[in-house]
């Protein structure tokens, strides 16, 4: 089954990547060579979507800028929306410009999902059934993720994590799916995905839960920092998210040294994407880097600004 489109979702405000994240827009981050929007977007051409959007509101000059000077960027187009929409108001306003036709796969800016090629048939051969096809996986309650509640893989309701028991396993919503356009309602301005998108209500939805597949996430700094060095720990491994990185020119061999989990330094647990040299352990290099004394806690730093774990 083919999809004919893919939204990035980039138009938030990153606050969950602290002070840094007012500097440097989330979809921005380096992971490693490159940004994780250039990678998203090659993660989209990869799975053979030929026609990508990049959704902007927050940062979206600093994005702009950015797009401008990104040969891989530019193989999307950028949607730049003059108000806050949500995921629900940015999917109709992408669907109103395409006239509300074809399939769309929605893709969270700051994680990568990688499917077997037997588990996308099964997610496709679901969706035949489906309007619309939402991808879960799963997680502790106690993280404060909202439920989905599923009856024979449909959406029946969600439940708010603060009405769920502790210490349980439950599903929530990647942020992942694919979405029949020509089946949607039209809705005006900003809305909730779903109530106007993926609304149990009034649709089939689909769920298709990702617990065989790999899936890595640098959506919060503490997530980035865990992400990064899980890379160095696992490239020896047949990970396919690790070797996209190396297929993308995103991570030169030469520099990484697992055993002390170093990039580009000799320093033990130090990424260094400074392009200077410095050495110091326990700490995440980014761009723009002033140097200057640490401890030994983790550290990610980027010009005058230190985040400490």
């Amino acid at each position: 089954m083919k999809v004919n489109y893919a939204l990035i979702l980039a138009a938030g405000a990153g606050t969950r990547m602290g002070e840094i994240g007012k500097r440097v827009p989330k979809v921005l981050w380096p992971i490693f060579e490159k940004s994780i929007l250039e990678l998203e977007v090659l993660y989209a051409k990869k799975l053979g979507i030929e026609k990508i959007f990049i959704n902007t509101f927050h940062y979206k000059d600093k994005i702009k800028e950015f797009y401008k000077n990104s040969t891989i960027l530019q193989e999307a187009e950028l949607v730049e929306e003059n108000e806050i929409l949500d995921i629900g108001g940015a999917v109709h306003n992408l669907a109103k410009m395409l006239d509300y036709h074809g399939k769309l796969m929605i893709f969270n800016s700051d994680q990568f999902i990688f499917l077997s090629d037997d588990n996308w048939k099964k997610a496709f051969e679901l969706l035949k059934d489906m309007d619309h096809l939402i991808f879960s996986y799963n997680v502790s309650s106690n993280d404060m993720y909202n439920a989905l509640v599923i009856d024979k893989k449909r959406l029946v309701n969600i439940t708010k994590n603060e009405e769920i028991v502790r210490d349980k396993i439950i599903q929530t919503y990647t942020g992942m799916s694919i979405i029949n356009l020509s089946r949607l309602n039209r809705v005006e301005g900003k809305s909730n995905f779903f109530e106007s998108v993926a609304s149990f209500k009034t649709s089939d939805i689909g769920v298709f839960n990702i617990k065989d597949s790999v899936y890595w996430d640098f959506g919060t700094l503490v997530r980035y920092e865990n992400s990064m060095f899980s890379i160095l720990e696992k490239f020896k491994s047949n990970d396919p998210f690790i070797e996209f990185l190396k297929e993308k020119n995103a991570i030169e061999t030469k520099k990484v040294d697992s055993k002390i989990l170093s990039y580009d330094s000799k320093a033990k647990k130090c990424i260094n994407l400074s392009g200077k040299d410095f050495e110091c352990e326990n700490c995440i290099l980014l761009k723009e880097t002033n140097y200057t004394e640490i401890s030994n806690n983790m550290k990610i730093i980027y010009d005058d600004i230190i985040f400490e774990f």
